[in-house]
């Protein structure tokens, strides 16, 4: 469901982004522009369910690696600088213990969804005054940490508290009139984090705000279990307009109208793409031809993507050419697909909708650089 429904709103976003290149008028330019944030409140939508219909399904795999919390703490504060500013609110955050800053063991891209929903959720219904972001230490020796997003919005009365971790719930009918949303996020957060092994509680007084707090395992890490990150260097948006050499690409994708979005996001630039529908036609054409780069979708007919790869990087370890990078186009927004992926032989992965600034970042770093995109 993932693959059948992003593909198309990939799409319409891409074709949004090419008509805001066009000479429009203002009435046309507002209309292009509605249609696209209406297209992004879907995508924020689909993730939700996508995520609620995995955790239901007990699919969602965690990962246990060593990471800042700090770190997470700076990220997540940082998506709502500028929306926080734009409302009057003051945004902090409040470390109570020197420890907090230990490397710790869990799933930090879980645990910022987790975190990005809480404050996401405080300032949409904090209209003035702070919301803070606090990490301290738990009570005993078990490595739990508290996390909590303290708020002064209009707070929510005791007996609809525990209604709000329900699905599809808001505190009343008004809310989503008002503000919008699905009542997902907080179901999403209370599932996260009993799958992490904690628990969430709400303490809220009405006209006073609410704190959501996280109660989580997440202990400190040790040395022996820090592996050296791999270096990764942000692509910078300078590249894009800086003088690089054309790529020769080839693009196999199954469905004509990515196709066609793809082309039009390159037809400006000096890259030449060739396109072919299938991860046949793409192994065939890699045999008889030279590549600087490929972009390749995951799901296709005759052969997919995965099949497609592993078969030319045989390919290339067989002949002894140098490995072309492969980029995975995927639909699938699952952290369990990153896994399959690399494994296949992909160098990385861009997930649909895929913007035009994003691909063409990605590909002014191949073509301008010999850095690593992220």
């Amino acid at each position: 469901m993932s693959h059948e429904i992003r593909t198309p709103l990939s799409t319409i976003l891409g074709t949004c982004e090419l008509l805001q290149e066009t000479r429009l008028t203002n009435t046309q330019s507002n209309y292009v522009q509605r249609m696209e944030r209406s297209g992004r409140m879907l995508l924020v939508l689909i993730n939700d369910i996508l995520d609620l219909s995995k955790i239901e399904a007990n699919q969602i795999v965690l990962e246990r690696i060593p990471f800042s919390l700090t770190q997470i703490i700076d990220e997540t504060l940082e998506v709502f600088t500028l929306s926080a500013q734009k409302k009057g609110i003051t945004l902090a955050k409040k470390i109570t213990d020197d420890s907090m800053t230990s490397l710790r063991l869990g799933d930090p891209n879980r645990l910022r969804q987790v975190l990005i929903n809480l404050v996401g959720n405080a300032l949409k219904f904090t209209s003035q005054g702070s919301i803070q972001l606090s990490v301290a230490p738990g009570a005993g020796t078990g490595g739990h940490t508290i996390i909590s997003v303290a708020d002064t919005g209009p707070g929510i009365a005791l007996e609809r508290q525990q209604e709000i971790f329900l699905p599809f719930r808001q505190v009343d009918a008004s809310i989503a009139r008002t503000h919008g949303g699905t009542g997902l996020g907080l179901t999403i957060c209370r599932r996260l984090v009993e799958l992490m092994g904690g628990t969430i509680t709400l303490t809220s007084t009405l006209g006073q705000g609410s704190i959501f707090s996280c109660f989580i395992p997440l202990p400190v890490c040790n040395a022996s279990e820090v592996v050296p990150p791999v270096e990764i260097r942000e692509v910078s948006h300078s590249l894009v307009h800086a003088p690089q050499t054309g790529l020769e690409i080839l693009l196999a994708e199954d469905t004509e109208e990515i196709s066609l979005m793809i082309d039009a996001y390159l037809q400006p630039t000096p890259h030449r793409l060739t396109i072919v529908q299938n991860g046949a036609e793409a192994v065939d054409t890699v045999k008889s031809r030279h590549f600087d780069l490929i972009l390749m979708d995951l799901q296709m007919p005759v052969l997919d993507g995965f099949s497609a790869t592993k078969t030319i990087r045989a390919i290339e370890r067989t002949e002894g050419r140098p490995p072309v990078p492969i980029l995975a186009l995927t639909a699938h927004a699952m952290d369990e697909e990153s896994a399959r992926i690399q494994a296949a032989g992909f160098n990385i992965h861009l997930t649909k909708p895929i913007s035009k600034q994003h691909l063409l970042e990605v590909l002014a770093a191949y073509s301008a650089t010999n850095i690593s995109p992220k």
